[in-house]
C-alpha cells in the first residue's frame, strides 16, 4: 500500500500534555539524566486506547508536496471530529482512524512543518490494516467552516498585507531558517488556492505556545484570522529586526576596535621607518639608562648585575615571562634611592625646640636624641642607629618617631610588622616566583626616595613564627650595624647599604623579643601616664585636637579642671591616654548634636553633669576591699593585685587550694610561700600551728583575667601570715617581691611601671627588693614625690614593717621640693605624648 499523501493533525490537550511530560522526566530520571524533549513531535496517549477527550476536536488536514527535491507538509482546509464511527461503517469515506504514534520516529519532514513546542497525534488515511486494533480509534469528520466568507475590502487588504509582510521577511531575513521556511511555503501550488491553507502553513511558524495555536484553528472569522496570523508574523519580524540591531552594534564594535588597532600598528611601523619613533623595547631601554646615569652607581658588582640585566632585556621577545621579569628588575633598580642622602640638621638647639614642641617630658630620648646629632656634627655626618621604644599602649611611641625624624630634617616612614610570620616580607621574595617583590625595607626606601630616613618598626614584639621562616633572624641583618652595610635583599640580589637609617621600634613588652635581636638595640623606656599626667596631656593636646576636628568652640564647650580630673580618675585608668581621647571625642560629640539641634547653646563640663556625656563610671574604685581584714594584701604587676587568703572550714588537713585564674609561675610562687610561712610563724609564734591543723584557700580577685607573675611572693606570705595570726596589714600599703624558700626576697622586673602604679592608685607606702634600688633613679621625683618607698632584703624586714611599728628600716621619702618643683615646672618634666 503507498504512503498517505493527506494526514488529519489534531493537538493534544493541555492537561494530557502535563501527564505526557511527566512521564518523560520521570523516565530521564530513572536514567540519572536530565529531562530532554522527545525526539519527535508525535506524542503517545497515556494509556492504551485513544481516547478523543484527549484531543481536541478541530484539526487540520495537512498534504505532503514536494518542492525542490523535499517534502513538506503543508497547510490545508480546517477538519472537525463529529463522533466515533462503529465498525460496519468502514466503507464511509468520511471515517478516518486515530492511532497511536510511536516516540522513536524520526520523520524530519513532519517535525519541520510543525511547531517545536506543540505535541500532536497524527491522523492518517487510508487505514493501514497492520495497526492492532486497541491501538487505533475510528472518527467521523466533516469541514470546518468559516462563519463569513466573502472578498470584503477589509479581507483584500488584510491579505494583500500578509502577502507584502511575507515576501518583506524573505527578503530581510534570508539566511535565517524562518525565511527559508515561508519561501518553501510560498512555492507549494497550495499557497495560490485559498486563504485558509495559507494561514493554516504560515501560523505554526509564529506561534509562541500550542494554545494559540489551537485558537487560530477554532477562529471562524476569516478577518479574525487575517488579523491574528498578521499580528504574530509582524511581532516575529519584530523580534528578528532587534537581534539583528544587536548583532550589528556588536559587529560595528568590534570593526571599530579591529580597524583602530591595524591602524595604530600601521602608525607604529610608519613611524619606525621614518624613524620617528622607536619601538616599545627600546624606549624602556632608553629609560632605564637614562635612570641609571643619574644615579651615578659606582659599585662593580652592582653596574655589573645592571648591564647582565639589560643584555637579558634585549634579547627577550616582548610577550615572554623573561621579558616582563627583567623589566620589574631593571625598574625596582633604577628608582632605588642610591647614593641619595637629605641633609641632616646639626643644630641641637633648634632640634631640641621641636622636641619640646611635639612632646613635653622624655627627658632620656631627647637627650639620646642630643648627644646622637652632637655626636655627628663632630664627624660630618650622623651615621645610622637602632633605638627601641618600649611602653604600654597609648603612650606615644610613634609620634616620638614622627617627631624625631622632623627635628634630624629626615623623611619617615612606618613599617607594620605586628603579626609577621614570612621572612620574604623583610628579605624579599626570590626572582623565580610568579609577581615577586623586594621586602618592606627595600620598598620604604624606593617610597621616601633616600637612603637615611627614619625608618619605624612597630609592634616588633608581636612577630611570629611559621613554616616560613622566623622574620626576627631576618631582622639581625637590617639592625646589625656591621651587617647592615652590605645587607642584600633576595629580590635584588645585590648589596645595598642601610648604615646611615635610623631604625626605631616599638614594643609593649620587651621579654617577647628575643635576646640576640634585643642586644642590637639601644633601649628606651616610656613608662605609663600618672593621673597629673593625663590631666596636663588633655588640656595642652587633647582638648585643642578635638575642638579642631569639630569645629566647636571654646565658648561653645568649656571643661573644668575637677571634671577633667575625674575623667582620668573614674573612667580612663590605663597607662596611656588613646580611652581619654576618646571620651573627650564622645562629649563634643554629643555637644555637636546639641548644637545642631539647637537644644544648647554654650555648656560647662563640670564632675556634676560629666556622666551625662561619657555615662556610669567605668573604674568606681580600684580597691576592691575598702574595709581591711585579715588575709587580704595588695600587691604590684601590671595592675593592683589582692592576694586573699581564707580558711577552709570544709576539707580536712592542711592543704592549699589555689584559684583566680593563676598561671604556672604564681602556683609555684604560693608554693614557695606556703612553704616558707610555716617556718617563719613558728619563728614568730612557737605556739601556732594554724597551717598545721587548717586548710587554707587562696584567690586572686577577678578570674577573667590571667595572672601569671613571679614578684607576688611577699604578697602571699604576708596574706598567710594575716590570716593565721588574726593581725591587718597597715593600709595603704602594697609591696612587690619575690621570695625564696629561705626568706631572701629577690628583685623582680617593671618596678619602674609599678612604682608608676601605685601613684596612679593614691598608695602612700610601697615595699620592694633592695636589689631594685638602682631603678628608682631612672623614676621622675615627681613620680615618687609623697611615696614612703621601703627597700628590704629578707622577709622578716617586710614583716617589721607591715605588721608591726618596730621596724629598723627607714623609708625612702620623697618630700616636696619647691626648687626641684620650679625647675620641672620650667623644664616640663611631667611627660605626655603629641597627639597630631
Amino acid at each position: 500500500m503507498g504512503s498517505p499523501t493527506h494526514f488529519g493533525l489534531f493537538l493534544i490537550s493541555d492537561a494530557e500534555r502535563e501527564v505526557h511530560m511527566e512521564e518523560l522526566k520521570s523516565q530521564e530520571a530513572s536514567k540519572s539524566k536530565p529531562p530532554s524533549k522527545p525526539k519527535s513531535n508525535f506524542t503517545t496517549f497515556s494509556h492504551g486506547t485513544p481516547d478523543l477527550s484527549k484531543i481536541h476536536k478541530v484539526g487540520m488536514l495537512a498534504t505532503v508536496c514536494r518542492t525542490q527535491g523535499y517534502f513538506v507538509l503543508g497547510g490545508g482546509p480546517i477538519i472537525e471530529i463529529t463522533g466515533v464511527s462503529n465498525d460496519h461503517d468502514n466503507n464511509n469515506s468520511n471515517l478516518v482512524e486515530i492511532t497511536e504514534s510511536k516516540n522513536d520516529t524520526s520523520d524530519s519532514t513532519t517535525t519541520t512543518t510543525t511547531t517545536p513546542s506543540t505535541s500532536i497525534t497524527p491522523i492518517t488515511t487510508p487505514v493501514v490494516p497492520q495497526i492492532p486494533t486497541s491501538k487505533y480509534l475510528k472518527v467521523s469528520i466533516e469541514p470546518h467552516e468559516y462563519s463569513e466568507l466573502g472578498d470584503s475590502l477589509t479581507v483584500r487588504a488584510l491579505r494583500l498585507q500578509l502577502v507584502k509582510c511575507i515576501y518583506s521577511a524573505i527578503n530581510r531575513y534570508q539566511d535565517s531558517s524562518f525565511a527559508q521556511h515561508l519561501k518553501q511555503i510560498c512555492m507549494l501550488p497550495i499557497f495560490k488556492m485559498d486563504d485558509s491553507s495559507l494561514l493554516n502553513s504560515i501560523g505554526p511558524l509564529c506561534i509562541s505556545s500550542p494554545s494559540e495555536y489551537q485558537k487560530l484553528l477554532e477562529c471562524k472569522s476569516l478577518e479574525e484570522k487575517l488579523n491574528m496570523v498578521l499580528s504574530m508574523l509582524v511581532k516575529k519580524c519584530e523580534v528578528f529586526d532587534f537581534n539583528f540591531s544587536i548583532e550589528k552594534q556588536l559587529e560595528e564594535k568590534t570593526m571599530a576596535q579591529q580597524k583602530k588597532y591595524f591602524l595604530t600598528e600601521q602608525m607604529k611601523l610608519i613611524r619606525k621607518e621614518l624613524g620617528i619613533d622607536l619601538d616599545e623595547k627600546e624606549t624602556i631601554k632608553n629609560k632605564f639608562n637614562s635612570r641609571w646615569k643619574e644615579i651615578a652607581v659606582m659599585d662593580k658588582q652592582i653596574l655589573q648585575v645592571f648591564k647582565e640585566e639589560m643584555d637579558k632585556l634585549s634579547s627577550c621577545e616582548s610577550n615572554s615571562s623573561e621579558y616582563n621579569t627583567s623589566r620589574n628588575y631593571l625598574d625596582w633598580m633604577t628608582l632605588l634611592p642610591w647614593n641619595v642622602y637629605t641633609n641632616d640638621n646639626f643644630d641641637i638647639s633648634k632640634v631640641k625646640e621641636i622636641l619640646d614642641r611635639d612632646h613635653y617630658g622624655l627627658k632620656d630620648i631627647k637627650e639620646m636624641i642630643q648627644t646622637f646629632i652632637a655626636v655627628g656634627k663632630l664627624r660630618g655626618s650622623i651615621g645610622g642607629k637602632v633605638i627601641l621604644l618600649v611602653g604600654p599602649p597609648g603612650t606615644g611611641k610613634t609620634s616620638v618617631g614622627k617627631s624625631i625624624a622632623n627635628a634630624l630634617g629626615r623623611q619617615f616612614h612606618r613599617i607594620s610588622v605586628g603579626g609577621l610570620s614570612d621572612v620574604s616580607e623583610i628579605k624579599g621574595h626570590r626572582r623565580t616566583y610568579v609577581a615577586s617583590m623586594p621586602g618592606k625595607i627595600i620598598q620604604a626606601l624606593k617610597t621616601v626616595k633616600t637612603s637615611n630616613p627614619v625608618i619605624l618598626i612597630d609592634e616588633i614584639d608581636k612577630i611570629s613564627r611559621s613554616s616560613q621562616g622566623d622574620p626576627n633572624s631576618a631582622l639581625l641583618e637590617v639592625l646589625d650595624p656591621q651587617q647592615n652595610k652590605n645587607f642584600v635583599d633576595y629580590y635584588l640580589d645585590v648589596p645595598y647599604d642601610l648604615s646611615r637609617v635610623l631604625f626605631i621600634c616599638t614594643a609593649n613588652d620587651a621579654d617577647s623579643i628575643p635576646a640576640p635581636l634585643l642586644d642590637r638595640m639601644e633601649v628606651m623606656t616610656l613608662n605609663g601616664y600618672i593621673q597629673s599626667e593625663q590631666m596636663e596631656i588633655a588640656k595642652r593636646y587633647l582638648l585643642p585636637l578635638v575642638r579642631k576636628e569639630t569645629g566647636i568652640s571654646e565658648e561653645q564647650l568649656q571643661f573644668t579642671p575637677e571634671a577633667i580630673k575625674k575623667l582620668c580618675e573614674l573612667y580612663c585608668r590605663e597607662a596611656g591616654v588613646r580611652n581619654l581621647k576618646k571620651f573627650i571625642d564622645k562629649i563634643f560629640r554629643k555637644m555637636a548634636y546639641k548644637l545642631s539641634m539647637g537644644m544648647e547653646q554654650s555648656v560647662i563640663i563640670t564632675p556634676d553633669n560629666l556622666e551625662q556625656y561619657v555615662g556610669p563610671i567605668k573604674y568606681p574604685s580600684s580597691r576592691l576591699f575598702q574595709k581591711q581584714k585579715p588575709g587580704i594584701v595588695m600587691g604590684l604587676g601590671g595592675s593592683l593585685i589582692h592576694i586573699e587568703s581564707a580558711l577552709d572550714r570544709f576539707t580536712n588537713g592542711p592543704t592549699v587550694t589555689t584559684t583566680g585564674s593563676l598561671g604556672l609561675v604564681m602556683r609555684e610562687s604560693i608554693d614557695i610561700s606556703y612553704s616558707y610561712v610555716k617556718d617563719f610563724l613558728l619563728k614568730v609564734d612557737a605556739s601556732n600551728d594554724y597551717f598545721l591543723k587548717n586548710s587554707i584557700h587562696i584567690h586572686a580577685p577577678d578570674g577573667s583575667t590571667q595572672k601569671d607573675i613571679s614578684s607576688a611572693g611577699i604578697t602571699i606570705v604576708s596574706s598567710l601570715l594575716s590570716l593565721a595570726t588574726g593581725k591587718l596589714v597597715k593600709p595603704d600599703l602594697a609591696m612587690v617581691g619575690e621570695v625564696s624558700l629561705t626568706g631572701k626576697v629577690i628583685g623582680v622586673s617593671g618596678i619602674v611601671e609599678k612604682i608608676v602604679l601605685a601613684k596612679r592608685e593614691s598608695i602612700k607606702t610601697i615595699i620592694i627588693p633592695k636589689e631594685n634600688k638602682k631603678q628608682l633613679e631612672e623614676i621622675p621625683d615627681f613620680i615618687k614625690e609623697g611615696i614612703e618607698i621601703y627597700l628590704v632584703d629578707y622577709y622578716s624586714d617586710v614583716y617589721s614593717i607591715a605588721f608591726t611599728n618596730d621596724s629598723t628600716i627607714k623609708p625612702l621619702i620623697f618630700n616636696d621640693n619647691k626648687e626641684n618643683q620650679n625647675e620641672n615646672e620650667n623644664q616640663s618634666e611631667v611627660k605626655s605624648t603629641i597627639i597630631q
